[in-house]
Parts: C-alpha cells; structure tokens; sequence
C-alpha cells in the first residue's frame, strides 16, 4: 500500500505544474568579450595599515593667500619613516587659527603629501585641532597618490608634539591609519 500511495504522489507532483523552465532552467545571459573585460576592470581593494613617525619644521607661509580671515598659513616639511612607504619625505601647509586667536585651537584647509624614497606620492587634506599646550592632532583624508599609490584612498591619524622657535616650530609626529591598496594592484 505504501508504495502505490508513494507512486500516486509522484504522478501527481508530475502532472501539477511542470514546466519548460523547471527542467532548463532560467535562460542565463551569454558569456562575451565584453562581459570579460567588464568583471576584469573591477578591482579588489582591501585596507592595509599605516603607521610611521616624522619630524621636522615648519613656519609662517607668506605665499599661501587662499586662508580664511583671522588664521595664518603654516607650512613645514619633514623626514621620517612609515610602513609600505619606507623612509619618507612629508610636506604640508594648513591654516591656524591659534596664532591670531588662543581662545581658538583649531587649523583647517590642510594638504600635504607623503613621498617616498623612490617619489611614490600619498596625497590628503586635513583639518585639525591643538590637544594641549603643545601637543595636537588632526586626521588626513588620503584622496590620490603617485606611482603604486595611484587612486589610493584612506584616512590617517596624526597626533605629534610642537615647540615654538624665534623663526618658526619643530614638530614630532606619529602616523596610524588605513589606505586602500588599489593603487598597488596591477592592472
């Protein structure tokens, strides 16, 4: 008995409902050329760690005249070394409000660029603020690059010290952040 209830139950799931598509299944779109170049311009990008030290100095920069009113444009440049970069060569200009305003600890409209030894080139803007008397911290939006940093992207912490001179600052800082590593894959 069991086994004709079994076989009436699969005649009728046979005769419900099957249909062309259920045994073919779905049509699936062609596999081309160009389908193989699109999958193949698609990139992976994962996020690598960055951490280094530079040092350095800086001053008041006459030539920069784009700062909001009531700051001071500031450049400096440095040396140092970081993580998948090596030794590094750090340049940045940002504008101080502090200088003009105690009261107002903040630096804004900041670029710089970290170039490696070989001229591979990280670029980001920044904005920033004073922690302490003589001690600050800012983050770094990294949006482009140079050489294996091509269309790199990223957000770096800096936090350092300063000391004040009759002609400017010198300046300790530590880098920690995350860039992508598109810019290193091959193409």
């Amino acid at each position: 008995m069991k086994i004709l209830s079994i076989i009436i139950a699969l005649s009728l799931m046979a005769l419900t409902g099957c249909s062309d598509d259920m045994i073919t299944g779905p049509e699936e779109e062609p596999f081309t050329v160009e389908s193989l170049e699109s999958n193949a311009a698609q990139k992976v990008v994962k996020l690598v760690h960055i951490k280094g030290t530079y040092s350095g100095s800086g001053t008041i920069d006459p030539t920069r005249t784009d700062c909001p009113t009531g700051s001071v444009p500031i450049s400096g440049e440095g040396t140092g070394i970081a993580s998948h970069l090596g030794k590094i060569h750090v340049s940045f200009s940002h504008c101080s409000f502090f200088l003009v305003d105690p009261a107002n600890p903040t630096y804004t409209d900041g670029h710089g660029e970290l170039k490696s030894a070989n001229g591979d080139t990280i670029f980001g803007s920044y904005n920033g603020f004073l922690t302490g008397p003589d001690t600050f911290q800012n983050v770094n939006i990294v949006n482009r690059g140079t050489g294996r940093f091509e269309d790199v992207t990223g957000e770096l912490t800096e936090t350092g010290s300063v000391d004040l001179t009759d002609t400017g600052f010198t300046f300790e800082i530590s880098i920690d952040g995350f860039i992508s590593t598109v810019g290193s894959s091959k193409r």
